[in-house]
């Protein structure tokens, strides 16, 4: 491994949150294209490792490979802080996504507002307003933090939605 693998693989370690690639480029001395070579580095040094490298639009960070965490340890930290409600819209966002929360509403049977509200303060979901026909409509969708929390590097890694 180059030493600046090296470095950027610290860098990474110590960051509980990752780093922006801009952040890196800097800390470590090297160009965008560099760091490109150098995650590639990393990503293959990590393979089969408890490690992975995830790199979400310019967000890297090291997290643990869910496939290898002893079963009831991985997120934690989030199952911890949300409330089965909280967990239950967050999970129908994640599949569903973008979607109101009249649509959430009606899956689950409930109201949802406080879990959403709850959801956008742990920045773990966005709201995405738009206007259509002049009918104002806010849609949610999960955000980086949401993925990085979960320990994946994008949505298409969710286990498959069960029928």
């Amino acid at each position: 491994m180059t030493d600046s693998a090296k470095q950027v693989m610290a860098a990474l370690f110590v960051s509980a949150n990752g780093l922006k690639s801009s952040e890196l480029t800097q800390l470590c001395s090297i160009d965008k294209t560099s760091l490109d070579g150098v995650a590639g580095e990393i990503s293959t040094y990590l393979a089969g490792s408890g490690l992975e490298l995830i790199i979400h639009d310019s967000l890297l960070q090291l997290a643990a490979r869910q496939s290898y965490l002893p079963e009831g340890l991985g997120s934690i930290e989030v199952k911890d802080s949300l409330s089965a409600a909280a967990l239950e819209v967050l999970s129908i966002v994640a599949y569903r996504q973008p979607i109101s929360r009249t649509a959430i509403e009606e899956i689950r049977g409930v109201g949802a507002l406080q879990s959403i509200r709850g959801l956008l303060e742990k920045d773990l979901i966005a709201e995405n307003k738009s206007t259509v026909g002049g009918v104002k409509i806010t849609e949610y969708t999960t955000t980086k933090n949401f993925l990085m929390h979960i320990g994946i590097p994008s949505l298409d890694k969710l286990p498959k939605e069960k029928q």
